[in-house]
């Protein structure tokens, strides 16, 4: 997780023309955050509450995706605890079993309507239900540092009614 390749990746998609970022690079999202900054974009932090642990940033972080390590390690234990446990398999957690949360920040978080959260948890709640499904291929160009992977052009925005252009980006760095 470097953050200077962060920083390239997501200037990179700055370019491209994102309006926020999100980043999975754990230490590295620090140049996520840096491009952010420079750029006057938002983003997205990853893994506890980067607006807290980065706060020269908070100005940018909307909120953190935090992965849920502890239900995994209640259910780890429960299994030791149940004689069921074998090491080595996998076992996941989605949307509907404590696999992540959305912490929004208290500084630009803050900033987020009602309606935009109420509609997050609603959408999280359809990806548990199934109603809403998360591609788990990724697209043809592995190695690109920052690919377009969905736009949606021309429909009216579910929260204002105003016409939107959204586009998200998925970035790998190492």
């Amino acid at each position: 997780s470097s953050p200077g390749a962060a920083e390239e990746t997501a200037q990179s998609m700055v370019d491209e023309g994102a309006d926020v970022l999100y980043h999975g690079a754990g230490a590295g999202g620090v140049g996520v955050f840096r491009a952010a900054q420079e750029n006057g974009v938002l983003a997205f932090g990853a893994d506890s509450r980067q607006s807290e642990t980065v706060p020269d940033f908070a100005n940018v972080i909307l909120g953190s995706m935090i992965k849920g390590v502890e239900t995994s390690a209640s259910r780890a234990v429960q299994r030791v605890v149940e004689d069921d446990f074998r090491g080595g398999n996998v076992f996941e957690l989605g949307a509907g079993e404590g696999g992540f949360e959305l912490v929004w920040s208290d500084t630009a978080g803050s900033d987020v309507p009602q309606a935009v959260k109420d509609a997050v948890i609603d959408t999280k709640e359809e990806i548990a239900a199934g109603i809403v499904a998360v591609p788990l291929d990724t697209p043809e160009d592995e190695d690109a540092p920052g690919r377009r992977v969905h736009e949606v052009d021309g429909e009216d925005c579910a929260l204002c009614g105003d016409p939107a252009v959204t586009t998200a980006y998925f970035a790998r760095t190492y």
